[in-house]
């Protein structure tokens, strides 16, 4: 074959490959230019375009959110089939293994962590560096996993350009029952357009749910049950990542024995005496009174009840698919983060001791519903 010829082909092929390229992206900007059916409540729904639904979120900013239901507008916790243990432990039993694990956790790798995933422009679902950004957190759980053979990382991938990311511990007694952990991924500011550090909303949790990961992989801990370590893309928009993974296992008749969120936990709080803010609303009853123990067993921080209204995050997403939710607030409302969603949302207004505790209790629960069967 000349080498002329060999040129040609490479040129075509070069130029099919853009033009298949552009293609995606031109299917792509239709579908996110159509109107969304978004939910407010249990009885309102109504339609807005996209533009209007970044405006809706950056307006969430302190107290309720939203679902965009356009996907999923049958979902709902009758859709669940398989049978799942309800019941949870009447007080934490694992403390020798939690507390010998709790000095390995580290404000420096939060920190690390937190700035790498602050410093993309945004983090935006539909944005390249929204994409990147979860390359960035698969990369961390596959360094952190070391080639374990117990261990599954891999992206969730959705109809939009960003992808969620699951890492899986399969369990060694009951592989099938799953304690979730999980975090959002995203940020917002001026939809895709404003820089949107998200150092608090929520890198911070994701970087929480990555640095539990890391010490329990040091520490060659071994589940009973299947945990995962899942960070959401899309949250802002309507919890549309998370829904689409809750929607999935429910299809599949996965048994989600427990999920908690961690959505923003490095802001101490306004008030003058930090505490965790317990959500009692939309949440499992049984599990965040369990949750309260665990606080009360493996964090300096008081406790103190408090609601963030309806689809306020992504444990949202799996309570309406009738599995068992919680989530700790890094304070109570109102007092929580302000700057969330604007560009002045960065790590240096934030508190990592505060943040170490949130670790300490994302920690605490995994270790405590999903057992240790074997550690270094």
């Amino acid at each position: 074959v000349s080498t002329q010829s060999t040129g040609h082909q490479r040129s075509m092929l070069r130029s099919s490959s853009l033009l298949i390229l552009l293609c995606s992206l031109l299917v792509i900007s239709a579908l996110d230019s159509q109107p969304r059916l978004i939910q407010f409540n249990e009885s309102y729904a109504a339609w807005y375009l996209p533009q209007d639904i970044d405006k809706l979120a950056e307006e969430c900013t302190s107290h309720g959110g939203f679902f965009d239901i356009t996907d999923h507008r049958s979902f709902g916790p009758e859709g669940l089939k398989v049978s799942i243990v309800s019941a949870f432990p009447a007080k934490p039993t694992h403390q020798i293994f939690v507390n010998k694990v709790i000095p390995a956790l580290s404000t420096k790798s939060l920190a690390d962590n937190n700035n790498a995933l602050s410093s993309f422009y945004t983090r935006y679902y539909t944005t390249q560096t929204g994409k990147d950004a979860a390359t960035f957190i698969r990369n961390q759980f596959l360094a952190y996993a070391k080639s374990r053979s117990d261990v599954k990382v891999s992206f969730f991938e959705h109809s939009w350009l960003q992808p969620s990311v699951i890492a899986r511990v399969e369990g060694k007694t009951f592989p099938d029952e799953i304690v979730i952990i999980g975090a959002h991924e995203d940020s917002i500011n001026n939809g895709a357009n404003g820089k949107a550090p998200g150092a608090d909303d929520d890198a911070s949790g994701t970087v929480t749910v990555l640095e539990i990961f890391k010490v329990l992989m040091e520490a060659g801990w071994t589940p009973a049950r299947s945990v995962e370590f899942q960070t959401y893309a899309a949250e802002e928009v309507g919890l549309r990542g998370s829904q689409d993974i809750a929607a999935k296992y429910q299809k599949d008749g996965k048994k989600v024995y427990a999920m908690l969120q961690l959505d923003m936990t490095f802001y101490r709080g306004s008030q003058s005496v930090p505490s965790v803010g317990i959500i009692t609303d939309y949440v499992n009853q049984g599990l965040t009174a369990f949750l309260r123990q665990v606080v009360g067993t493996y964090s300096k921080l008081p406790w103190t009840d408090t609601k963030c209204g309806y689809a306020c995050s992504d444990h949202a997403s799996w309570d309406k698919a009738g599995y068992a939710a919680s989530i700790p607030a890094e304070a109570p409302f109102p007092y929580t983060n302000k700057k969330l969603h604007t560009s002045s949302d960065t790590l240096d207004v934030l508190d990592l001791l505060h943040g170490l505790e949130f670790a300490k209790i994302g920690l605490g629960f995994v270790v405590e519903l999903a057992g240790v069967v074997d550690s270094l």
